[in-house]
Parts: structure tokens; C-alpha cells; sequence
């Protein structure tokens, strides 16, 4: 089977690697570049000598053997091009977030399904080995029921001018949180700008679901620490993903505590502890960016719905705005609204 071509708009941070993992794919060739920055266009010719770069996305459009579009561009141009993409009979794949607001990105979900097109959502982690394992062991007896859910991600980011830290680099665990749990109850959400006069650079989110399970996300723009750190807490057993430790980098610890009949001294809850030693859970050693365009193509050619799909997408952008109207109202809880699809 030939390859497929695949045109790409928006030569940015993440732009490149997702041009590097879609020119290098086994069955992808990347035939067209489009961004309206000279510098950018200096950049995507010397990676990829190749590729024919261009300013104009529209001739991406034009061109009859580009069956993907990669959208890498700004978000406020998202909805644009990914409706242009797929009413001109294209498949496409959008980074995050997926448009501005939950009903663009409802309105794409509905676009995709007229047209027949897929539609893949960079939520990258979705994709990650680690996060596959994770909803594997949420099936398995030695977890036991999710108790809470912690993630810390923070680092010295690239802050942006249209996207708050909320949809920029917390919608990374919001999205990995709705795949394992499905949508939450209620958020509760702070932020703040340490950068005085810019978006939002810290936020702290809280979410509640109808099952008791509490989640919490941190995330920093501005820390000299690069931390990508989450831990599950089952009532049998937990899981600890730092993704920074390489081969180790997904543990599952049996430790947690047991009622008892008394306390075992005076002043303390009457509970035991078990903490012992933890054990690696193995994960294969799969880039997430490639299983992401193996999705994207898998469902081109068979119809099926992505992991990373624009209902899941629609969810999570509902979530991302509950969180933005909460940290509007000083950390209210907002309730999501009941029904949402699943």
C-alpha cells in the first residue's frame, strides 16, 4: 500500500515533532510544510530537504494526494482550518487545545461525523505506555477502587499569549484523567500569574467524581524543576509514574492502611500500615507521538473512533472552561454538566 501524505500547518515548538514523527513514519510521507514565518520556513527546509515548504496552507488544500492534515498553528485557528480540512474531504490531526471554546469544539466533533472524516486530538499522553498500563491495572483485582489521584507537571514552559496555563499544560492531565475515569462531577480550580500581566502561569485543580474518587493537578510554568510526577492511590495498592526515571519510571507500591479493632496507642487512629517495597510495572518502549499517528492512520483506513477522539476532545475542553469559571469565582466548585457523552 502506498504511503500517505500528509500536509502539515504550523512549524512551531511542537510543530517539528510532530513534522519529525509524520516524515518518518513507516507508511507517511510528509509532502507539505506550511507556515507564513521566513524563520520557521528556514527551519522546516533544513529538517526536512525533502518536504515541500510553503507560506500558504491553501496549498495543502489544493493538493489531491494529501489525505492528513496536521494542525499545529495557534488555537484560535483551529476551528478554521480543521472544519476546512475536513469539508475538503481530508483526515486531520489537531493539537491541543483543540479549538477556543467547548461549543467550536463540539461543533468540529459534529463536522467530522457529517463529512466521515477522522479526527485524532493531540492529547498526546493518551498514547503514552504508562497511561495504557495505568487503565489496564484500573481493571485488575490488586489495585483495588481509585481513592485519589495526584499529578504534578511543571517546569520552565513557554508561556503563551492566547492560551492560559489551564489549556496549555494542565489539559494534559485533564485528558488523561477523563480517559481513565471518565468526565468528573465538579472542579474547583486556582490560578494566579507569578509574571505579572501575563495569562496565568500556576494552577491548582480539584476534581470530584460520583465514584469518590478525588484527582488533583498542579502545574507550573515557571519552576526550575521539570516534573511530570503522578501517583494513583488504590485501596488495595498505588501506582507512582515519574516519568523522569527511564526503565523505572511506573511503580506500583503494596502500601496503604487497615482499620483495626483499637488503636494501637493512645492518640493515634485506629489503623495499620502496610508499606512495602515497590515493583516496576514494564511498559514497552513506544514513542506516544507514533502511536499517535498510527491511531490517526489505523482509523483512516478502517473507520473506527481514535483514542484521542473529538467526543473525548469536547469533554475535556468542557472541563478545561468548568475550571477557568472556577478559578474566575475564586475556586468555587463548578458542577459539569450531567450527561455529557461518554
Amino acid at each position: 500500500m502506498p504511503p500517505h501524505c500528509f500536509g502539515l500547518i504550523g512549524y512551531g515548538h511542537w510543530g517539528k515533532n510532530l513534522a519529525r514523527t509524520a516524515a518518518n513514519h513507516p507508511r507517511g510521507r510528509l509532502k507539505v510544510i506550511a507556515d507564513p514565518g521566513e524563520k520557521a520556513q528556514s527551519a522546516a527546509r533544513a529538517a526536512h530537504p525533502d518536504t515541500n515548504i510553503v507560506a500558504d496552507a491553501a496549498v495543502i488544500f489544493a493538493d489531491s494526494e494529501i489525505t492528513a492534515v496536521i494542525i499545529t498553528s495557534p488555537a484560535a485557528s483551529h476551528f478554521a482550518l480543521a472544519s476546512h480540512v475536513m469539508e475538503s474531504g481530508k483526515h486531520v490531526l489537531i493539537t491541543k487545545p483543540v479549538t477556543e471554546t467547548v461549543e467550536q469544539a463540539a461543533q468540529l466533533r459534529n463536522i467530522a461525523a457529517r463529512c466521515g472524516r477522522t479526527a485524532v486530538v493531540d492529547h498526546t499522553f493518551l498514547y503514552h505506555p504508562c497511561v495504557a498500563r495505568i487503565k489496564a491495572a484500573l481493571g485488575e483485582d490488586w489495585l483495588g477502587e481509585p481513592l485519589v489521584f495526584d499529578a504534578v507537571r511543571t517546569g520552565l514552559g513557554i508561556y503563551k499569549a492566547d492560551v492560559d496555563i489551564i489549556a496549555d499544560l494542565a489539559v494534559h492531565d485533564l485528558a488523561i484523567l477523563d480517559y481513565l475515569f471518565g468526565p468528573a462531577q465538579a472542579v474547583s480550580a486556582h490560578t494566579y500569574a507569578a509574571v505579572a500581566g501575563f495569562l496565568p502561569d500556576n494552577a491548582a485543580i480539584t476534581l470530584r467524581y460520583a465514584s469518590g474518587l478525588r484527582a488533583h493537578v498542579r502545574s507550573s510554568w515557571i519552576s526550575p524543576l521539570k516534573q511530570r510526577l503522578s501517583v494513583l492511590v488504590g485501596g488495595k495498592q498505588m501506582i507512582v509514574w515519574d516519568d523522569g526515571l527511564g526503565v523505572e519510571r511506573l511503580r506500583a507500591f503494596d502500601a496503604g492502611v487497615e482499620p483495626l479493632g483499637a488503636p494501637e496507642a493512645y492518640g493515634r487512629a485506629p489503623l495499620g500500615y502496610r508499606n512495602n517495597a515497590g515493583r516496576v510495572l514494564t511498559t514497552p518502549d513506544i514513542e506516544p507521538l507514533r502511536g499517535e499517528i498510527d491511531d490517526l492512520i489505523a482509523c483512516m483506513e478502517s473507520g473506527a473512533t481514535p483514542v484521542s477522539s473529538l467526543t473525548a476532545a469536547h469533554r475535556v475542553m468542557a472541563t478545561v472552561a468548568a475550571c477557568q469559571t472556577s478559578a474566575a469565582h475564586d475556586g468555587a466548585f463548578v458542577q459539569l454538566a450531567k450527561g455529557a457523552p461518554i
